[in-house]
């Protein structure tokens, strides 16, 4: 509601803040109750409850975790659900991407390889050093640009618009990541930037060199500095979604100044991990949210049965 309200400008008086695990009747006597998503910070699963009894799970965007086994109102709702609406972005058994731990590990020892490769990483105007960007949606990926960030040692630089919507996000740890964070670009080795600028996923994986050496002449104009070299890591669920993506998941351009490093890393839930939700809460019928047309979701509601 915060986030809509100041960025949107959309007035306050039309958003009904309500708080998770908490049961709400709505005007028709239905019941709702928000659970954790595990997604985007203030995603949350619709736990629907008709007046006579009838539970529907809608869980938007979500990324399982065994945690969600703990949840009262999921246990209770466990066995007794007339149906899920799953989110099936990655409902396929080649979608097996790791945890995202194990996937902001793998960044973190990238990143700390790649720095070691630098000339200094002081920040002095007009002494050549190296740049990490890290490609991010409006909303998502904070908790690898914190532990990232954390592990380096590092500032890391957000647009100001960035930096009003974590201001907007109600995240346990914002004060740490807004230790972290800074609005001047010369002073932070790590910069957040759009998932575009780095390279495209669809229909395989593309990177951007030339979208990427125009953000550092931009910056190196702007600010007098001068990059020697530039890492910019893309995490996505896609990323081991072909083999060529995996092949490809590290690419260098000719002048080998620029390196682009696809990861797999996402905040929807791989195809075992749905498995195991459905598992958990033996819904009557798996609807599922994303698919292509009227057989392609039958064929990924077969997967559950």
């Amino acid at each position: 509601a915060k986030l809509a309200s100041t960025l949107l400008g959309v007035d306050s008086k039309f958003f009904v803040e309500l708080s998770l695990d908490t049961a709400y009747t709505m005007p028709t006597g239905y019941k709702v109750t928000p659970v954790d998503a595990n997604h985007c910070p203030g995603a949350a699963m619709l736990l629907f409850e008709t007046k006579e009894g009838k539970k529907y799970l809608h869980c938007g965007d979500c990324r399982y975790t065994p945690s969600m086994k703990d949840n009262k109102c999921l246990q209770q709702a466990a066995n007794s659900l007339e149906s899920i609406y799953l989110d099936t972005t990655y409902a396929h058994p080649k979608h097996a991407f790791p945890k995202q731990k194990e996937s902001i590990k793998r960044v973190i020892e990238k990143a700390k390889a790649f720095l070691k490769t630098s000339i200094s990483k002081e920040i002095k105007p007009g002494r050549e050093r190296v740049l990490i960007l890290m490609a991010a949606y409006n909303i998502g990926k904070e908790r690898m640009i914190r532990d990232v960030a954390t592990a380096l040692g590092v500032k890391v630089y957000v647009s100001e618009r960035k930096s009003r919507i974590i201001e907007c996000l109600d995240l346990e740890w914002k004060d740490t990541l807004h230790e972290l964070v800074t609005s001047n670009p010369a002073t932070a080795t790590v910069h957040v930037c759009k998932m575009d600028l780095v390279g495209q996923v669809w229909p395989f994986f593309q990177p951007n060199f030339v979208g990427i050496n125009r953000y550092r002449e931009r910056i190196e104009k702007e600010h007098g500095i001068k990059y020697q070299k530039i890492l910019a890591i893309l995490p996505t669920g896609w990323a081991d979604s072909s083999n060529w993506n995996k092949k490809n998941s590290l690419r260098t351009n000719k002048a080998e100044d620029i390196q682009t490093f696809l990861v797999p890393y996402s905040e929807h839930s791989n195809f075992n991990e749905l498995r195991e939700l459905v598992k958990f809460l033996r819904p009557g019928r798996v609807i599922p949210t994303v698919y292509s047309d009227e057989k392609d979701s039958k064929r990924i509601a077969s997967r559950f049965n």
